[in-house]
């Protein structure tokens, strides 16, 4: 069920915006016998809209062989979610964008007025690491930058390979992030923020205030409140501040093994001077 066609007229139509981005009104599209093809495989299409409301396009005939053919409503309305977030942000946002040359097919592909672009993938079907890791590598390539988003109960082992994020389901309500985004703290060290909006994570990530950063233990993580380990998001001003607190902590036990080593050479020598006088 995508979110995109083409007009014989109107061009690319995308079904998330009111206009559907051409200046067009959903009236004039649906129910009607618009001349309308698949973007990505010139198949014919109609307008329909969801059991969950959503409008969207829908090929006239079985393609399984479309990478836009067969996506399941709940991939359809994260995707609806994921390209709010980005236009929330500033960002234009591209629903189901190519590359010229095909290596790739986002999800949302948003586009900053600087030029930089950023693939947010909403990934519900199951994939292996090395198919994550792959697609990640196909948008480095291209210079995008890309994140991973999922809203199934537990989080996906593939989830610790690339960037990602943890999300609740959407039920009637926004959605919120279940992954960790920590802060830092000298006193308390890494602790988990809870209950941060897709909207404001997204624009974040978008604008560089979240990173990506792994550190030894994060407290107060998940349901449980049990310490977790792993790769996490935080503020680059946070993941300074805790490299330079190790740093002087390293600094300190290594001036204490320093003078320990002291200590035991001037025994030595002492010992050495009682044993010959």
């Amino acid at each position: 069920m995508p979110f995109t066609a083409q007009h014989a007229e109107h061009g690319r139509l995308d079904a998330t915006q009111p206009d559907l981005g051409c200046g067009v009104s959903w009236e004039t599209i649906h129910r009607a016998r618009a001349p309308l093809h698949c973007p990505a495989c010139d198949g014919r299409m109609v307008a329909r809209v969801s059991v969950l409301g959503l409008p969207h396009f829908a090929h006239r005939r079985r393609t399984p062989d479309c990478p836009l053919a067969g996506e399941s409503a709940g991939h359809l309305l994260l995707k609806s979610d994921l390209a709010a977030a980005a236009r929330a942000a500033g960002w234009d946002a591209l629903l189901e964008a190519a590359a010229p040359h095909g290596a790739w097919w986002a999800d949302v592909l948003a586009l900053a007025p600087d030029g930089r672009r950023f693939a947010l993938e909403a990934q519900l079907s199951p994939i292996t690491e090395a198919g994550v890791r792959d697609r990640t590598q196909r948008y480095a390539a291209d210079e995008v930058q890309v994140c991973w988003f999922d809203d199934r109960e537990r989080p996906r082992p593939w989830m610790a390979a690339v960037p990602s994020l943890h999300l609740t389901e959407s039920a009637g309500g926004p959605r919120a992030v279940r992954g960790v985004v920590a802060r830092y703290t000298a006193d308390d060290g890494w602790t988990a923020a809870e209950g941060i909006p897709l909207h404001d994570a997204v624009t974040w990530i978008l604008e560089g205030r979240l990173v990506q950063h792994e550190e030894r233990y994060v407290y107060g993580a998940g349901d449980s409140g049990d310490a977790y380990r792993g790769p996490f998001w935080t503020a680059p001003h946070y993941a300074a501040a805790a490299g330079a607190e190790s740093a002087r902590r390293q600094a300190l036990r290594d001036a204490e093994t320093a003078r320990h080593q002291r200590e035991r050479g001037r025994g030595r020598r002492g010992r050495r001077r009682t044993k010959y006088c």
